[in-house]
């Protein structure tokens, strides 16, 4: 079984769908050993196992790490729009780690999983790296509870439980393709350090009221007084990060609702000439709630790219202006 030769290790502890009680099931002071798992991956059973596995099943070592991407594509119908869905949300985070050549699976419902499998088994008291952490921060779709080798993740191809579709294997484009297992050294995403543990959450936050003249007004005029900007928002990726930035700051300015946020949205590209595909509606809808606690990017940054921020709108200006 191909899939299952992603691990290196076994027995593993596990969970698996309960359909009477539809909900997850984590067997208590149990595990699943390779020879179960693929009877159970015949059989077709949704089950997830750890990251890490020892003996009788305890996380002492761990062979590989996964980021999941979890989306808020729950609601849309269609297979191949939920994979759409998950693929805009997800762009992002594949674009920062593509140096590393992970595996990429979309786990058949909101989610993608960024699977990095490892050359040899590490200590399961290895941490995350301290980039995969400033990752985690950046966007706010990745799972911070999954940066554990402790926690299970769904079993690839197994099937969804609410969406019964068993998934696909990505390239790097986010398009389906067939599995190839490219392990990595565990220490490009772990380390032994202790120094890359999450980072507490901010004690302070921007009002509203203040954080919205810093946002609502400045992204308005900015884009208005970028002449070049008009042509370039026929560009997907440049309209994609706009919609991040206006979702958010509507949240900030205190827009009462997302659909207003989206209609704002339309009005402002209208006036540019361009328009407005349902892809952007799941990004502003997303930083809308996303940005509920606070800005989650900064405009002197988007406007600049200071650090090479990857949601940095100048290089749409600049290629626009060069061509």
């Amino acid at each position: 079984m191909i899939v299952l030769n992603l691990f290196l290790g076994w027995p593993r502890r596990y969970n698996y769908w309960d359909k009477k009680r539809g909900r997850w099931h984590r067997v208590s002071g149990s595990y699943v050993t390779r020879e179960e798992a693929e009877a159970l991956f015949m059989r077709g059973v949704p089950f997830g196992v750890t990251k890490c596995f020892g003996e009788m099943g305890e996380c002492q070592q761990a062979d590989i790490f996964t980021i999941e991407v979890d989306a808020p594509c729950g609601d849309v119908p269609g297979s191949r729009d939920r994979l759409r869905c998950v693929a805009v949300h997800s762009r992002g985070v594949v674009e920062w780690v593509a140096h590393v050549h992970p595996l990429l699976y979309w786990n058949g419902g909101k989610s993608l999983y960024i699977i990095f499998p490892f050359e040899y088994p590490v200590p399961a008291t290895y941490v995350p790296r301290d980039w995969v952490m400033r990752l985690s921060e950046v966007f706010p779709v990745i799972d911070r509870n999954q940066l554990s080798f402790n926690t299970t993740f769904r079993m690839p191809l197994t099937p969804h439980p609410k969406f019964k579709h068993r998934g696909e294997f990505l390239d790097e484009d986010l398009k389906p393709t067939d599995l190839h297992i490219r392990r990595i050294p565990p220490t490009y995403v772990v380390d032994r350090s202790s120094n890359a543990h999450p980072p507490k959450a901010p004690q302070t936050r921007l009002t509203q009221a203040t954080a919205g003249k810093r946002w609502m007004g400045e992204i308005r005029t900015w884009v208005e007084e970028k002449a070049a900007l008009r042509f370039n928002l026929q560009a997907g990726e440049c309209r994609r990060r706009l919609a991040m930035l206006w979702g958010c700051g509507c949240r900030l300015d205190g827009v009462q609702t997302p659909e207003e946020c989206v209609e704002m949205f339309r009005q402002l590209l209208a006036s540019l000439g361009a328009s407005v595909e349902a892809n952007h509606l799941y990004v502003i809808k997303y930083y809308f709630k996303a940005c509920g606690d606070g800005p989650k990017f900064s405009l002197r940054k988007a406007t600049t790219c200071e650090d090479n921020t990857w949601y940095c709108l100048k290089p749409c200006i600049e290629a626009v202006a060069t061509a």
